[in-house]
């Protein structure tokens, strides 16, 4: 088999890791968050958590991710819609968690761009999108 890299450009290749973990600095608060035993309890003290950190953007972004989270897998209503497929999975968890994250990155995820066209055909209330959609 072939490698698909051309020889000329493995000195552009970057071998070391950017990925920075957003919890590290808080290991300790979310410890405390963690341990709690109920959802109301768990979202209260991630309340606080964000709260007293609230200067951090990292922990705005990481009790965003958790809300949605915890908001879905407590909601009977979604968590059965989400049994019946894997659009009602998307559209209840993913979709929002990407718009979470995308709005702290210069990237749009393909579903991200998929809900937005989903929404122009409602706006354009053409019968013949509708039925393609």
């Amino acid at each position: 088999m072939k490698p698909c890299l051309i020889p000329e450009l493995y000195s552009l290749l970057v071998l070391k890791s950017n990925i920075v973990g957003p919890c590290k600095d808080f290991n300790d608060s979310l410890t405390g968050v963690f341990n709690t035993e109920s959802s109301k309890g768990f979202l209260s003290c991630l309340k606080s958590f964000k709260n007293e950190n609230i200067e951090k953007k990292e922990t705005v972004f990481i009790a965003k991710i958790f809300e949605k989270i915890i908001g879905t897998v407590t909601d009977e209503k979604k968590l059965k819609l989400i049994q019946k497929g894997e659009p009602n999975f998307s559209h209840y968890l993913i979709w929002p968690l990407m718009e979470a994250v995308s709005s702290q990155f210069s990237f749009e995820i393909g579903e991200y761009k998929m809900k937005a066209i989903h929404k122009e055909i409602a706006r354009r209330n053409d019968e013949m999108l509708i039925n393609l959609s």
